[in-house]
Protein backbone atom coordinates (compact mmCIF):
# COMPACT_ATOMS: atom_id res chain seq x y z
CA UNK A 1 0.00 0.00 0.00
CA UNK A 2 2.88 2.45 0.86
CA UNK A 3 4.80 1.22 -2.22
CA UNK A 4 1.52 2.76 -4.22
CA UNK A 5 0.76 5.72 -2.31
CA UNK A 6 4.97 6.63 -2.80
CA UNK A 7 4.30 5.77 -6.80
CA UNK A 8 1.34 8.07 -7.32
CA UNK A 9 3.03 10.99 -4.89
CA UNK A 10 5.92 10.85 -7.11
CA UNK A 11 4.35 10.60 -10.62
CA UNK A 12 2.19 14.04 -9.53
CA UNK A 13 5.41 15.84 -8.23
CA UNK A 14 8.52 14.96 -10.78
CA UNK A 15 8.57 16.05 -14.11
CA UNK A 16 8.85 13.64 -16.64
CA UNK A 17 12.46 13.65 -18.04
CA UNK A 18 13.06 13.19 -14.03
CA UNK A 19 11.00 10.49 -12.87
CA UNK A 20 13.61 7.65 -14.23
CA UNK A 21 16.35 8.89 -12.19
CA UNK A 22 14.49 9.72 -8.77
CA UNK A 23 12.90 6.04 -9.19
CA UNK A 24 16.19 4.93 -9.58
CA UNK A 25 17.27 6.22 -6.41
CA UNK A 26 14.67 5.32 -4.49
CA UNK A 27 15.00 1.75 -5.36
CA UNK A 28 18.55 1.78 -4.23
CA UNK A 29 17.70 3.53 -0.89
CA UNK A 30 14.97 0.87 -0.33
CA UNK A 31 17.34 -2.49 -1.53
CA UNK A 32 20.29 -0.31 0.77
CA UNK A 33 17.78 -0.24 3.83
CA UNK A 34 16.55 -3.38 3.19
CA UNK A 35 20.68 -5.07 3.34
CA UNK A 36 20.81 -3.26 6.35
CA UNK A 37 18.13 -4.73 7.98
CA UNK A 38 19.33 -8.50 6.80
CA UNK A 39 22.85 -7.56 8.00
CA UNK A 40 21.67 -6.97 11.48
CA UNK A 41 19.74 -9.86 11.93
CA UNK A 42 22.59 -11.54 10.47
CA UNK A 43 25.53 -10.11 12.57
CA UNK A 44 22.58 -10.18 15.94
CA UNK A 45 21.35 -13.77 15.98
CA UNK A 46 21.12 -13.94 19.44
CA UNK A 47 17.31 -14.12 21.25
CA UNK A 48 19.11 -11.56 23.93
CA UNK A 49 19.91 -8.71 21.52
CA UNK A 50 16.32 -8.99 19.86
CA UNK A 51 15.60 -5.96 21.68
CA UNK A 52 18.13 -4.27 19.97
CA UNK A 53 16.61 -4.93 16.73
CA UNK A 54 13.10 -3.81 17.71
CA UNK A 55 14.38 -0.37 18.93
CA UNK A 56 16.30 -0.06 15.55
CA UNK A 57 13.11 -0.66 13.80
CA UNK A 58 11.35 1.31 15.64
CA UNK A 59 13.42 4.16 15.32
CA UNK A 60 13.76 3.95 11.86
CA UNK A 61 10.07 3.81 11.16
CA UNK A 62 9.85 7.04 13.65
CA UNK A 63 12.10 8.45 10.82
CA UNK A 64 9.99 7.58 8.16
CA UNK A 65 7.06 8.89 9.55
CA UNK A 66 8.60 12.56 10.58
CA UNK A 67 10.18 12.93 7.00
CA UNK A 68 6.43 12.29 5.48
CA UNK A 69 5.32 14.65 8.23
CA UNK A 70 7.59 17.29 7.29
CA UNK A 71 6.48 16.56 3.50
CA UNK A 72 3.47 16.55 3.88
CA UNK A 73 3.67 20.17 6.00
CA UNK A 74 5.92 21.57 2.85
CA UNK A 75 3.40 20.72 0.44
CA UNK A 76 -0.42 20.81 2.38
CA UNK A 77 0.11 23.10 4.90
CA UNK A 78 -1.01 21.09 7.65
CA UNK A 79 -0.31 17.50 9.08
CA UNK A 80 -3.48 16.08 9.59
CA UNK A 81 -4.93 13.76 6.68
CA UNK A 82 -8.49 14.59 7.35
CA UNK A 83 -7.82 18.58 8.07
CA UNK A 84 -10.78 19.87 6.16
CA UNK A 85 -13.19 17.72 8.02
CA UNK A 86 -11.89 18.79 11.57
CA UNK A 87 -12.21 22.47 9.93
CA UNK A 88 -15.45 22.04 9.22
CA UNK A 89 -16.67 20.41 11.83
CA UNK A 90 -15.16 23.37 13.80
CA UNK A 91 -17.12 26.17 11.90
CA UNK A 92 -20.15 23.87 12.51
CA UNK A 93 -20.26 23.96 16.02
CA UNK A 94 -18.88 27.53 16.42
CA UNK A 95 -21.72 28.93 14.53
CA UNK A 96 -24.36 26.79 16.21
CA UNK A 97 -22.64 27.88 19.10
CA UNK A 98 -22.94 31.57 18.33
CA UNK A 99 -26.67 30.81 17.22
CA UNK A 100 -27.35 29.44 20.64
CA UNK A 101 -25.37 32.03 23.09
CA UNK A 102 -27.35 34.70 20.62
CA UNK A 103 -30.51 32.53 21.88
CA UNK A 104 -30.18 32.49 24.95
CA UNK A 105 -29.14 36.28 25.49
CA UNK A 106 -32.32 37.39 23.65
Amino acid sequence: MADLAISQIMQESIAEHERGVVNGVQSSVNQLMSMIKDLLVIALPDPRTFGLLIIASWISIFCGYVSYMVYARRVRGHILPFHKKIVSFQNYFLRNDVVTTRASVT
